[in-house]
């Protein structure tokens, strides 16, 4: 097997036993294959997008993710995908998963709109991000924090 070849490859009928056994409000609905990665698999399940790990790395990242992206979720004033829906290993497939609501629109880049966190500095958000994961050191913050120039116009607060 070559390094970039997949522990497990991830299809339609494994995600769609998955997501019956495991959510069974989902059952029904046909999983529609929107791509996959290096790490993971993704397939769209109606009004839902769920990531499927394709080796072992992709697992223990998958872990890491559903723990802190809820967090990083509320501490920023725009949306980003947090799983609201998680999987556990099952049936032969080994590792957890997860489901993320899907958000209406396109990058973030592409389609700037006003700020809502108005009169707050900018580099608030990344202090936000920074307390949010434990940093209360104020070095680390101020080094996070300097990502703003680096940091596009569109995604600054």
């Amino acid at each position: 097997m070559a390094e970039w070849d997949a522990e497990l490859e991830i299809t339609p009928d494994l995600v769609r036993s998955l997501i019956e056994a495991q959510h069974p409000d989902l059952a029904g609905i046909e999983p529609e294959p929107w791509g996959e990665g290096f790490d993971n698999a993704a397939f769209r399940v109606g009004e839902w997008l769920f990531r499927f790990p394709r080796r072992t790395f992709g697992g223990e990242a998958m872990a890491v993710e559903v723990e802190w992206l809820p967090r990083l979720a509320a501490e920023l004033p725009f949306p980003i995908p947090a799983p609201e829906r998680s999987g556990a290993p099952e049936g032969g497939y080994p590792w957890p998963w997860a489901g993320y609501r899907l958000i209406a629109g396109g990058p973030r880049i592409a389609r700037v709109s006003p700020p809502t966190n108005a009169g707050r500095s900018p580099s608030h958000s990344r202090i936000s991000c920074a307390r949010c994961m434990g940093s209360r050191s104020p070095r680390r913050r101020r080094a996070i924090a300097s990502v703003a120039t680096s940091t596009p116009a569109a995604l600054r607060g």
